[in-house]
């Protein structure tokens, strides 16, 4: 693999310079490919994903096979099997679950990750940093790889699976640190409208992401944000016929009819039919914790309703 990716980059710096270009000419807005990815594909250091030597071959106005088969490019099954399990696990905080999740990464690590393209190790790097930051309750985790990388997204009309991987890393970093509410709220009509419809690991990761996004407007009481996501997320499950994240759904649609419609019978209901879901799903953990969340969330709806009362009273 070191010695395909010493002579990919020596070509590549070899057909750039040919044709008198800078790196920074060759990569224009920097969208498809930075002047750093350069960089370290020329020099052999990371390996490209097969859609940047498309955008690299086209630049170069010469054929993928100039460069190399296009066969060189595939993943193994084994490590795609790995970073699909990678997607569909979720913790719920969970330190048992956490540990199952923290196996599949060292495996990744032990037995693919120096054989795969940068972009894939990224793509690995950013969901670990992702459990971290949730893990340990601190956007730091997530701080280094988002210096590198944020910008590019923020420049971006359509969205890569990577890109969404990075967004979601984005957004569990503002649960903490919100920090440029037009930043997040731009991030957030683009994303819903430039993912792709027809993935399915894109529609995975975008439920992933509305779901935090609707954590962060709930932690800024933001509860009439909640209908245009909660639709779309329920577009996601008819769209993929995965139901696995509807019990959450149903809890934050019963937060909604809870804190903005005051509708505590309607709300209660949403809540209890989240946790039989998530068990008859065999989610227990989820099941049980979805039942604590109303408890908690009704003492905090009765706690304001009193506050309310006396302010009412005593005016």
């Amino acid at each position: 693999m070191s010695i395909l990716k010493t002579e990919l980059g020596k070509k590549i710096r070899l057909y750039r310079e040919t044709l008198g270009l800078t790196r920074e000419e060759f990569c224009l807005d920097q969208v498809e490919l930075t002047v750093r990815q350069l960089q370290r594909i020329e020099s052999g250091v990371s390996l490209p994903t097969l859609p940047k030597i498309e955008f690299i071959a086209k630049t170069l106005k010469i054929s993928i096979s100039n460069l190399l088969d296009e066969q060189s490019f595939q993943l193994p099954n084994e490590y795609l099997k790995l970073k699909r399990s990678l997607l569909k696990f979720y913790t719920y905080r969970d330190a048992n679950r956490r540990e199952q999740k923290e196996k599949i990464f060292d495996e990744i690590y032990e037995k693919y990750y120096e054989l795969l393209p940068e972009e894939e190790q990224l793509s690995v790097d950013v969901q670990r940093s992702s459990m971290d930051v949730k893990h340990a309750d601190n956007a730091a985790f997530g701080e280094g790889i988002l210096s590198d990388y944020f910008y590019q997204i923020t420049i971006k009309k359509n969205y890569s699976e990577n890109d969404l991987h990075i967004l979601y890393l984005y957004f569990n970093c503002q649960f903490y640190t919100m920090n440029d509410s037009d930043t997040f709220d731009s991030l957030v009509s683009m994303m819903i409208e430039s993912v792709d419809y027809t993935s399915t690991d894109e529609l995975f990761l975008l439920s992933r992401i509305l779901i935090t996004v609707i954590c962060i407007f709930e932690l800024h009481h933001k509860y009439g944000e909640f209908p245009k996501i909660l639709n779309i997320l329920r577009i996601i499950m008819d769209t993929t016929k995965d139901y696995n994240r509807k019990p959450v759904v149903d809890m934050l649609e019963g937060k909604y009819y809870l804190f903005h419609e005051q509708r505590v019978i309607e709300a209660e209901e949403r809540y209890m039919e989240a946790s039989q879901l998530a068990a008859l799903l065999r989610e227990e953990l989820l099941s049980s914790k979805i039942k604590a969340e109303f408890q908690k969330d009704l003492e905090a709806y009765q706690s304001k309703s009193k506050v309310r009362d006396f302010s009412l009273e005593s005016s």
